[in-house]
């Protein structure tokens, strides 16, 4: 086992002698390349990174991966007991097929025929110097979502589908307020409105600087920084087109009813109009949907 060191990358791999021998071939018949990073000792790692400027995971969050990767063998006998113990009964009252579904787990050694390791996160919260971490697993009572089971240190906190931990489990263990968290992740980047650039240490952007970056075009509609709209359209950096997730430019100016910037975009000769249709409905301008009309119906 190799001990971990941050590069820069918040979606890496951990080595790991233990937790990675979950990789029975029924869990990864559709997943090769997992399979053949588990049989070389790796566990996918995704390190949920802080709304801020600070290039580096947290202390508490390598305390925590240091911690995972010194208690491995104490980590796999938690999740024997709470599988045996916890998530059998409970998914046995849902689920009637046992033979298919529940297969025996008399043994610790019986694990890797009821889970498949999938990944590991290390969450952005803590309490007492180390940071709460999620263990994904495939399970064989829910081949489509599989399973996670959320920890600090080795205190199992909760269960539930892969990557769908209930944070507001966490703010209330380590006394965060869970409605202000939310406010916080969903209002960081309000009021930055340009690009961030990577950090000179790592060169690399962090992933809410990559999502931010991402929905900055359409907060710089949203937030009226019309002039750093247009500048950033008319030098390249923000193309007239630009559509993420499924929404247009078009369709941003629309629902921010800013007839300024549509008028901006028709006469660039926009041709995106994803999600135009759903938005005209509700804009109450007569004036703005009466040009937007105009314009897409020659257009699309």
């Amino acid at each position: 086992m190799t001990d971990f060191k941050f590069n820069g990358d918040w979606e890496t791999v951990l080595s790991l002698d233990k937790l990675t021998l979950l990789q029975n071939d029924k869990f990864f018949e559709y997943s090769k390349d997992l399979k053949e990073k588990l049989q070389q000792g790796f566990a996918e790692l995704r390190i949920f990174d802080s709304l801020d400027n600070n290039p580096d995971p947290s202390n508490e969050q390598l305390e925590a991966i240091r911690f995972i990767q010194t208690n491995e063998e104490l980590l796999l006998q938690k999740i024997f007991g709470y599988v045996k113990d916890v998530i059998y009964p409970f998914q046995k009252t849902l689920i009637d097929d046992e033979e298919c579904n529940f297969p025996k787990l008399d043994s610790q050694a019986d694990l890797e025929n009821v889970l498949g390791l999938i990944s590991i996160d290390i969450l952005n919260y803590s309490n007492q110097s180390i940071a709460y971490f999620a263990i994904n697993f495939k399970a064989t009572w829910d081949n489509e979502h599989g399973a996670h089971i959320l920890f600090h240190k080795d205190r199992i906190l909760d269960t539930g589908e892969s990557w769908g931990f209930d944070i507001k489990k966490v703010c209330e263990d380590c006394g965060s307020d869970y409605e202000q968290s939310v406010y916080e992740f969903n209002h960081w980047d309000d009021n930055i409105s340009e690009f961030i650039i990577p950090n000179p240490k790592y060169g690399k952007l962090k992933p809410n600087q990559i999502r931010s970056n991402e929905t900055l075009p359409y907060r710089l509609i949203k937030n009226n920084f019309e002039e750093k709209f247009y500048n950033y359209v008319i030098d390249g950096s923000i193309e007239v087109d630009y559509n993420k997730h499924g929404h247009s430019l078009f369709s941003a100016a629309l629902q921010a009813e800013n007839l300024n910037v549509l008028n901006f975009l028709i006469k660039r000769e926009i041709k995106n109009f994803n999600n135009v249709e759903y938005v005209l409905r509700n804009v109450k301008s007569d004036d703005i949907k009466r040009v937007a009309e105009k314009y897409y119906e020659a257009n699309k």
